[in-house]
């Protein structure tokens, strides 16, 4: 028993590994690419439950193939990138909500 006490333990320490660089790499994803793109443009960005959305001033969603933007289309892509062992989450539900310009006033 002490042995897959030991074992169990090592896979603790391996999951919390790989959570926190999860989320280093979703805070610099967010940082470099969702964040500037919602600035730019005063998009909302809000995320959670295994998904996430861009939503307008009107709160209304916006989706890929209705804006053939390159730059929107290269987000999307990485936000859609599943992450093993989380289930049912892409990179873009783990990333925190962005709120549009006039809400941060």
């Amino acid at each position: 028993m002490k042995q897959l006490e030991k074992e169990l333990d090592e896979l603790d320490e391996l999951w919390e590994t790989y959570t926190k660089r999860v989320y280093e790499v979703v805070e610099y994803y967010f940082t470099e690419y969702v964040e500037p793109f919602c600035k730019k443009r005063n998009l909302q960005f809000i995320a959670g439950m295994g998904t996430w959305s861009m939503l307008t001033k009107n709160g209304r969603a916006i989706y890929p193939e209705e804006h053939p933007n390159k730059k929107f289309q290269e987000i999307t892509n990485i936000l859609e990138k599943s992450i093993d062992g989380f289930s049912d989450n892409n990179l873009g539900s783990l990333m925190p909500d962005f709120p549009r310009k006039e809400e941060t006033k």
